[in-house]
Parts: structure tokens; C-alpha cells; sequence
């Protein structure tokens, strides 16, 4: 009987062992696990193995790299890839003014041989005006008595008078009359620009002859 009862015993071991080795190749794959057994009047009970899913893996560390224009975040394996770029060129500098003008923006005006400035834009409070023309051109312009007195009319770049522009030259003896126009014909030369201004409100009353 003692015998039969170790042997009894002897194959109720061999059979935990048996059972704990495959528990324990689950474990790779479990998170957990227990084992449990019983052994009463020489009879073993094996207990159930209960083991949680594998283990999940969560994505690599992210990085942001930020440049001129935008950003790109960029997720770690198992992640996804976001790249985002905005931003714009920078625009073309704006022109160089001169008394408010650019030839650019000039009206053109090269198929006058006289071109009246105050037909255009009169010589009173406030006046801007750009034009292009053919060099050579006569430039005329009108107003009242009186009229280039309170707004005498020199060439040059606000502020600055130029006494030796064409402009200053020939508004030079009606500047403070009763004088009712100021008219004068322009070098033959291209490329050039004869700014003008009211000596007394300066860049309110201002403009550029170009000559093509």
C-alpha cells in the first residue's frame, strides 16, 4: 500500500513539473500568470494557468524639428509621420520713392510733344504726380494770380531746392509774381528725373518728370 501510494506520488510530481515547464514557456507572451495544485488522499489537483495578453509595445520617441518656413514632428516606429511647412517667400522690395513716385507707376505721357502738368493735376493743395515722357519734351505748368506765390515751384528732392534744375531755372522769375505759368523744355537726354516740389508745403505738393 506504501508503495503504491510513492508511486502515486512520484507521477503526481512529474506531472506538476511537466506542467510548470509549460507554464513557464508561456511566459514570454503573458504578463502574468499563477499556478495553482491541490494534493489530498494522495491525489493531485493542477490548478488552471491564467496569463494576460502579450505585452504591447508603444511607438518610439517622437522628434520635432523646426526650420525657417514650418515644422515636421515625426512619430517613433508604430507612429505615424506629420509634416507640416508653411511660410512664404519674402515679397520683392518695394521700389525707391522719389517725391511719392516711382517710373514704374509713372503715367506715360511720351507721345506729347507739351505736356501741361496742371491739366493733370493742378498746382494747389495737395498735389502728386508722376510722369514719363521723351526727353526734349515742354513741360508747361498753369495757374492764377498769385498761384506761384503761395506755392512757389522749385525742382529737387524734398526738402532740398536744386539750383541747378531745369524746373528751378525756369520758375526762378515767376516765383513770388502775379506770373501765371511756368514753362520750360526739357534736355534731350533719356533716363533721366527731374523732381519738383512747393518750396513753402514741400511733400504735400510734390512729383517726378522722367524722360523714357
Amino acid at each position: 500500500m506504501r508503495t503504491s501510494t510513492l508511486l502515486e506520488l512520484s507521477a503526481a510530481a512529474m506531472v506538476a513539473t511537466a506542467c510548470m515547464a509549460a507554464c513557464s514557456s508561456k511566459s514570454d507572451n503573458a504578463t502574468s500568470g499563477t499556478t495553482s495544485g491541490t494534493t489530498s488522499g494522495g491525489t493531485t489537483t493542477t490548478g488552471s494557468t491564467t496569463g494576460g495578453g502579450g505585452m504591447t509595445g508603444s511607438g518610439g520617441a517622437g522628434s520635432t524639428t523646426s526650420g525657417m518656413g514650418g515644422t515636421t514632428t515625426t512619430a517613433g516606429t508604430g507612429g505615424s509621420t506629420t509634416s507640416t511647412t508653411s511660410g512664404s517667400g519674402a515679397g520683392g522690395a518695394a521700389p525707391m520713392l522719389t517725391n511719392g513716385c516711382s517710373k514704374a507707376t509713372a503715367v506715360d505721357m511720351t507721345n506729347t510733344k507739351q505736356v501741361i502738368i496742371t491739366d493733370k493735376a493742378p498746382w494747389t493743395l495737395t498735389h502728386q504726380f508722376c510722369v514719363l515722357v521723351n526727353g526734349g519734351t515742354q513741360i508747361v505748368f498753369n495757374g492764377s494770380p498769385g498761384t506761384f506765390v503761395s506755392h512757389p515751384l522749385v525742382g529737387g528732392v524734398v526738402p532740398t531746392a536744386d539750383a541747378a534744375s531745369p524746373v528751378t531755372i525756369a520758375a526762378k522769375p515767376v516765383n513770388g509774381t502775379q506770373g501765371t505759368q511756368v514753362s520750360f523744355q526739357l534736355p534731350p537726354d533719356q533716363g533721366k528725373q527731374y523732381p519738383y516740389f512747393c518750396n513753402v508745403h514741400t511733400s504735400s505738393m510734390e512729383g517726378v518728370i522722367y524722360t523714357k
